[in-house]
């Protein structure tokens, strides 16, 4: 049950990355170092905020994912 955001999440920003990728090609790395940056840190706020929503619902469970 707990894996189910996280993966959501990583199938968002898989499919960013696919939409972007043309963009990503096109320039150097160091843009693709900060737009994987941005991917990341996008997907660490998602999960971090379904954990939380999710331990709201069930704090006896709160111990295994802190």
């Amino acid at each position: 049950m707990y894996k189910i955001p996280t993966m959501n999440a990583l199938r968002l920003s898989i499919s960013f990355t696919l939409k972007y990728r043309y963009r990503i090609a096109r320039h150097g790395t160091k843009c693709k170092k900060r737009i994987l940056h941005f991917i990341n840190s996008l997907t660490r706020k998602y999960i971090s905020r379904k954990r939380s929503e999710y331990n709201k619902h069930d704090d006896t469970q709160t111990a295994e994912y802190s």
